[in-house]
């Protein structure tokens, strides 16, 4: 079933208000005006209700038992939505406009990604998600997911306030530049210079796997470039080196490796614009065929920018900040505000599965990796209360939780096969 034109309308317009109030952020972020201070949290609203309308007229249109968050695209639409909410709640309690100013990223970055899925239909339910407990364990994923990013962003705001060691984060970030690159190119394009699409492509009015004339059997298409892996290895040479210079002790070498690693991350960006030029020559194929791999190259360039401009700048943006012990003391609220909803996701999935499977627990990886969120932010929770784990070390470990979140909603379905993989289709 096709979506309602008035629900992808909505949509569109919520993504360009996402845009300008990451924009007015921003903003409010460096100059501190007045007008953007009211301004930043108004568009924000305006454009989560849009979203939130574009979920309820999707949810009419298929039906009461048929909730709109059972496959990928509707799941990261549902998800970012119910980030942006939450965050525009804290924003408005506490007064935090610094809040907004980096989750806004991260919902248009969900919800952009979504537009590159390429299914957008209304498809019938697989037979394990026919079931009630998919309104409770889902609703419950969307509290608990979205105050643990929320509570993430404000360990990562407390750390830059009490300043971070220049040193690791540009060795770091040095890194993330080069792991990026292997996971993404690998030997592949390292060596032959062959870029691997996805084996979903547009032909004929509709999604197909893998029906181009000539292309390898392997339901992968080729990308061709000759000059792509010198561009990757002049990036990966220029990141290494910027890598050891950090490791060296000296403030030369902290400003040489600081330079340097500013120069790999322009050439990064040049390789992502050369790439991106590349696939979207291929007008059959369209830019949705490969969206995680683009995904993931797009939010790694915003992630590393973010580091490099604190490794020129940090003084200044720490500054901007309010104070550590209020940020430290929000984050730990949020935290204690998602933490039940995380326990009842791991109960409600475990009486679901018993009802779809007939087994309360097998260690399926969505499974494991949910256990394993709920376990870290169990030892943020019971850090608070342990000397010497407080301040900096909680805040380290809420970060860490950040990423276990992401792998255990995204990668799980992405990367491992399981019984969630549904939500990757």
């Amino acid at each position: 079933m096709t979506p309602s034109p008035l629900s992808v309308a909505l949509l569109n317009y919520a993504m360009l208000g996402y845009l300008a109030a990451m924009t007015v952020y921003v903003l409010y972020f460096i100059h501190k005006k007045r007008w953007s201070f009211f301004a930043a949290p108004a568009i924000f609203g305006a454009s989560a209700l849009a979203q939130g309308a574009a979920l309820g007229l999707r949810w009419f249109q298929a039906g009461l038992y048929r909730p709109p968050w059972t496959n990928l695209y509707e799941s990261l639409v549902y998800f970012s939505f119910g980030l942006a909410a939450l965050s525009l709640v804290v924003d408005l309690r506490f007064q935090l406009r610094y809040v907004g100013a980096f989750v806004t990223p991260l919902v248009f970055s969900g919800l952009g990604l979504a537009y590159l899925v390429p299914v957008k239909e209304i498809t019938p339910l697989v037979p394990s998600l026919q079931s009630w407990w998919i309104l409770a364990h889902s609703c419950l994923a969307a509290f608990a997911y979205s105050g643990f990013i929320v509570a993430s962003v404000l360990a990562f705001l407390y750390l830059i306030k009490i300043g971070m060691s220049e040193r690791w984060l540009g060795f770091s970030t040095a890194l993330t530049i080069l792991g990026t690159l292997l996971l993404v190119g690998g030997g592949d394009v390292f060596g032959k210079g062959i870029y691997m699409m996805s084996e979903v492509v547009f032909v004929a009015g509709k999604w197909q796997k893998n029906p181009i004339p000539g292309s390898d059997p392997i339901k992968f298409f080729e990308i061709s470039a000759p000059y792509l892996p010198q561009l990757f290895w002049v990036t990966a040479v220029l990141a290494l080196g910027a890598a050891f210079l950090h490791l060296a002790r000296g403030r030369n070498f902290q400003k040489r490796g600081r330079d340097l690693l500013l120069i790999a991350f322009f050439s990064y960006l040049g390789l992502v614009g050369t790439m991106i030029g590349i696939i979207a020559t291929y007008r059959s194929i369209g830019m949705g065929s490969n969206p995680y791999s683009l995904a993931f190259l797009i939010l790694m360039a915003a992630a590393t920018g973010f580091s490099i401009a604190y490794l020129y700048r940090g003084t200044r943006i720490a500054a901007k900040l309010p104070d550590a012990g209020w940020l430290d003391r929000i984050s730990y609220q949020v935290t204690l505000f998602a933490f039940p909803f995380m326990t009842l996701i791991l109960i409600t999935g475990a009486i679901w599965a018993h009802e779809a499977w007939g087994r309360y627990w097998g260690w399926d990886p969505k499974e494991t990796t949910a256990l394993v969120t709920w376990l870290i932010y169990a030892g943020y929770l019971h850090g608070r209360f342990t000397p010497g784990w407080t301040g900096k070390r909680a805040a380290i470990i809420s970060v860490i939780g950040f990423f276990s979140v992401i792998f255990t909603y995204l990668g799980t379905n992405l990367v491992l096969s399981g019984l969630h993989s549904y939500g990757s289709k």
